[in-house]
């Protein structure tokens, strides 16, 4: 992945706002590392492959069903 491409996920994936990326980037420099940097500060994940894989959809499919189950609950109530 390119800085550009690097720079544009994190603004698009809600990691940082364009400003601070500029901000920061205008003081530490403009690299993948300094990127990282900003990636693992906002998110704790070291860079976008480690934030890619943690961030991947693990709700269970059942909660948004029409059945009642809770998964909260771990039973079908009438509530959800």
């Amino acid at each position: 992945m390119t800085k550009r491409e690097l720079f544009e996920r994190i603004i698009n994936d809600g990691i940082a706002t364009k400003s601070e990326v500029n901000l920061v980037t205008d003081i530490a420099g403009y690299s993948v590392e300094i990127l990282n940097q900003i990636i693992y500060v906002r998110t704790g994940y070291r860079d976008i492959e480690q934030y890619e894989e943690s961030e991947i959809d693990t709700e269970p499919n059942d909660i948004d069903d029409d059945t009642g189950f809770d998964p909260f609950m771990g039973e079908y109530t009438f509530d959800c």
